[in-house]
């Protein structure tokens, strides 16, 4: 997982494997595995892969060529 800069996570949530929260963001629920989100309060804002990149819409990583699949909001490499 990733944190930004002046990120706040309140007291009992859970930041998933390989997510990333923007700097500045206020995190009032859990993040799911893999998740971006940003803003205050924080919203989900795409998919990150291991590696670290936002994925594109097709949910494939341009900088490790890694593709993933979306089922019931869980992402899951393919």
């Amino acid at each position: 997982s990733q944190l930004g800069a002046g990120a706040v996570v309140l007291c009992g949530h859970t930041i998933g494997r390989f997510a990333t929260v923007g700097a500045g963001a206020l995190v009032a629920g859990d993040v799911p595995d893999h998740r971006l989100v940003l803003g205050r309060p924080a919203r989900p804002a795409g998919w990150v892969c291991r590696c670290g990149a936002v994925l594109d819409d097709a949910l494939a990583c341009p900088r490790c060529d890694c593709v993933y699949h979306l089922c019931n909001e869980l992402l899951s490499a393919g």
